[in-house]
């Protein structure tokens, strides 16, 4: 056979098939026109974004503010009694947990954004995890090599070879000549 036999001829496509690949170069190769109105309403729809965020953040941020100021403010006076129970069940009368609103806030926010923090990571790695699987090759690259070569006696595999290089030889069982 010779190889310009299995070169592409244009003309032998289907008339069909040549509408269709020159219309797919037109609607993804083609530069995009640029519209000078749609750029600037694009830009302002951005800033104005950016500018509710911010505001947002800062807002959120003065009530976090005033609500430890308040509870710094009014101490003790409103803490949570909690009673305390012994093991065996009983409750003590006179004996009483108090809890610090402020140290609570404090405490249940922190234990909030930890929580977030490990579910996000967590969401994360199995992303990931998911990806490298789906993109990772499941063959042995020395099998692929194998079957896509002419079975050669003389082969050896190379030492700089990634898949040979877990291999190693015993140097115990050497010879004592070789060295």
């Amino acid at each position: 056979m010779n190889c310009n036999e299995f070169l592409l001829d244009e003309s032998e496509l289907p008339l069909d098939e040549i509408d269709f690949w020159r219309e797919l170069q037109k609607k993804y190769l083609e530069p995009l026109k640029e519209n000078k109105e749609h750029q600037e309403k694009i830009a302002n729809d951005l800033k104005d974004l950016r500018n509710k965020a911010t505001f947002v953040f800062f807002f959120c941020n003065a009530l976090w503010l005033v609500a430890t100021f308040f509870l710094q403010a009014i101490g003790s006076t409103v803490s949570i009694k909690i009673p305390k129970v012994y093991p065996n069940g009983t409750h003590a009368m006179s004996e009483d947990f108090s809890i610090d609103p402020i140290a609570l806030m404090f405490l249940l926010s922190f234990a909030s954004l930890l929580l977030i923090q490990f579910f996000a990571m967590l969401y994360h790695r199995i992303y990931t995890l998911i990806h490298f699987v789906a993109y990772a090759d499941t063959e042995i690259k020395s099998y692929r090599k194998q079957s896509h070569q002419i079975p050669d006696s003389n082969h050896q595999p190379e030492m700089n070879d990634p898949d040979t290089a877990l291999f190693f030889e015993n140097p115990s069982a050497m010879p004592t000549n070789a060295v």
